[in-house]
């Protein structure tokens, strides 16, 4: 009898010890163990604590309140949903419903923030800047200011969330170390097609494909087969991702930096050649491979243009004006180099929004402005106040230059383009152009040699005398097919 009683006794003790242990067991777990709730919570507090360093950086003064406050880089919101995403993608997979809901509740919040937030945000600087302007006896000349800081930029929101993924495919996580044959990376920016294949063809032909590669840059959706192009060294490489490419806009440097962080995935790739759709070789493949891998340094078109106005002052503390360079777009990159540019997230978005071409592509010709301002004149002086704000910056001008500059990098570099352009020098003001002179088949003769093109000074690689230009732009298609038939060009 007493053994039934304990083992009564021990049959309703059971359950409510096994409930108990049970419920200190969910306790303990809740939050030690919860991974994608750690992780997003760390992944916050990790945001807003940078935030002090890129004000600090930024505005070279220390703010502990950015600490709590929102907006600014980078964004807590986009590194939390982020984080929270890939903890439950490692933890129970990508086809999970869990996985499913972040990732809508992440494109959420990040529209919301580079959108909604963003622009409420400038709204309200906005209306703080009206406010200040109104006279001390207005009722509205004492309201407390609204918050600016509500939203982010896209960089602030997509570079929290690219850090994961582009960590492990990163060309700088690759080693440095490089055994084999190095290779000359041909980056091709084209409108559509390449309109001169042929010639290349005949550039490349014969060449030990283990010296070269080739990477273009064209108008998305286009794809370079037996029916866009007549050299089956192009078959193919179109990047899988390309943008739409506006001149003198910064998408020009963003096709650039693409470009760049295609080529430096194979690390064969030591040298990165930048040409256009309407550039022609001058020499073989053997004399140009022996050229740039005889030189251990970039060649890049940089000079300080005191005479031009481009630079703001809206970029400093970022870009200080005596970093600021000026050279060719067209350069030719050492590895290293290709690298800083390619993987530059910092010192491009201050180039995006100060650096701007003015008019702007859909407000081209000034003198068309004064046609139809003319008949309000308070529109034209609203316009010509406009015009003195505003700085005719062509990225694409500036953006290495000025970028390997604030690096310290510019003893690294040949401060000269391989690339022979010539440009109109008319002295009537309306016969100036911002594009260089195209050859056409009746002057290609005249105008393509293999001499210094319009540079009085010699050219050297290792103290060396060597022709200062490679390649030339910009050529039609009968001038370059002129080139091959008189034998101007000898790729043999």
């Amino acid at each position: 009898m007493e053994a039934g009683g304990r083992d009564a006794v021990s049959a309703r003790a059971g359950p409510q010890t096994t409930t108990t242990s049970s419920s200190s067991s969910s306790s303990a777990s809740l939050i030690p163990y919860n991974l994608p709730l750690l992780s997003a919570l760390l992944s916050c507090a990790i945001a807003q604590f940078l935030k002090l360093f890129t004000t600090w950086y930024k505005e070279k003064r220390w703010d502990s309140k950015r600490m709590l406050d929102s907006g600014g880089m980078p964004s807590s919101h986009s590194a939390t949903v982020t984080a929270l995403a890939v903890a439950i993608a490692l933890q129970e997979g990508t086809g999970s419903p869990a996985f499913a809901i972040v990732v809508i509740v992440a494109f959420v919040v990040m529209y919301d923030a580079s959108g909604v937030r963003l622009h409420a945000g400038r709204q309200a600087e906005l209306l703080n800047q009206i406010v200040c302007e109104f006279p001390p006896e207005h009722p509205l000349s004492s309201v407390r200011p609204l918050r600016e800081l509500l939203g982010h930029t896209h960089l602030q929101v997509k570079l929290p969330s690219l850090h994961p993924p582009v960590f492990h495919a990163s060309p700088s996580s690759r080693s440095h170390h490089f055994e084999g044959t190095p290779k000359i990376a041909f980056l091709f920016l084209a409108r559509r097609d390449l309109p001169l294949d042929f010639l290349w063809d005949s550039f490349f032909k014969n060449v030990d494909a283990a010296k070269f590669s080739i990477y273009i840059h064209s108008t998305p959706g286009f794809l370079f087969n037996e029916t866009t192009t007549r050299s089956a060294f192009f078959h193919g490489q179109q990047l899988n991702y390309s943008i739409q490419v506006i001149w003198g806009e910064s998408s020009m440097i963003e096709a650039e930096k693409l470009l760049l962080l295609a080529a430096l995935h194979d690390p064969a790739n030591q040298r990165f050649v930048l040409l256009s759709d309407s550039c022609v070789p001058l020499y073989s493949f053997s004399y140009l491979y022996s050229y740039l891998m005889s030189s251990s340094k970039s060649f890049v078109d940089s000079f300080i243009d005191v005479e031009e106005d481009r630079y703001s002052p809206k970029m400093s503390p970022i870009i200080l004006r005596d970093k600021w360079r000026k050279g060719s777009q067209w350069i030719s990159l050492v590895r290293r180099h290709a690298k800083i540019v390619a993987e530059d997230y910092f010192v491009f978005p201050i180039f995006k929004e100060f650096c701007k071409r003015w008019p702007p592509k859909d407000v081209d010709n000034r003198k068309e402005i004064h046609q139809i301002f003319d008949v309000a004149q308070y529109f034209l002086q609203t316009l010509l106040r406009i015009f003195k704000q505003h700085r005719n910056c062509i990225p694409d001008e500036h953006y290495v230059q000025t970028l390997l500059s604030m690096n310290g990098l510019e003893d690294d570099l040949e401060r000269r383009t391989l690339t022979y352009t010539k440009w109109n020098h008319s002295i009537i003001k309306e016969q100036t152009s911002w594009h260089p002179l195209t050859f056409h088949y009746d002057d290609a003769i005249n105008s393509i040699s293999r001499k210094q093109g319009n540079r009085s000074e010699n050219c050297h690689v290792n103290n060396i005398q060597k022709p200062c230009f490679l390649f030339a732009r910009k050529f039609t298609q009968r001038a370059a097919s002129h080139l091959l038939t008189q034998d101007l060009v000898d790729f043999s």
